[in-house]
């Protein structure tokens, strides 16, 4: 009954697997989609490596005033943020790299 097996091991692979396999999830949420984004962001970097966040229209569900808190917190964190939109927003800030692409995917302004 108690017979010892020489047995060979390796436990390298990556965090996130781990995660998922057991099913891991944040169990408190933010009220705000805005400090959700930002929890997302940092889980991602701390667990996964993550520098970099893409964000599709975040004009539609963010305002002027938490967009710019979201891009502040995110450079003060290191990461990076693509951010797709389907047209060029008027208010767009200093910081930000504006690339326009075409339906034929030729780059109209840069």
């Amino acid at each position: 009954m108690g017979e010892n097996y020489n047995i060979d091991y390796s436990i390298n692979f990556p965090l996130s697997d781990v995660i998922k396999a057991y099913g891991v999830k944040i169990s408190e949420y933010n009220d705000s989609l805005l400090d959700r984004m930002l929890q997302y962001a940092r889980l991602s970097k701390r667990v996964n490596g993550t520098k970099l966040l893409c964000v599709i229209d975040p004009v539609a569900y963010l305002s002027k005033g938490e967009l710019a808190e979201f891009y502040r917190i995110m450079s003060n964190e290191e990461l990076s943020t693509l951010t797709i939109c389907p047209r060029k927003y008027e208010n767009s800030y200093d910081y930000d790299s504006i690339t326009i692409i075409d339906t034929d995917n030729c780059v109209i302004y840069c």
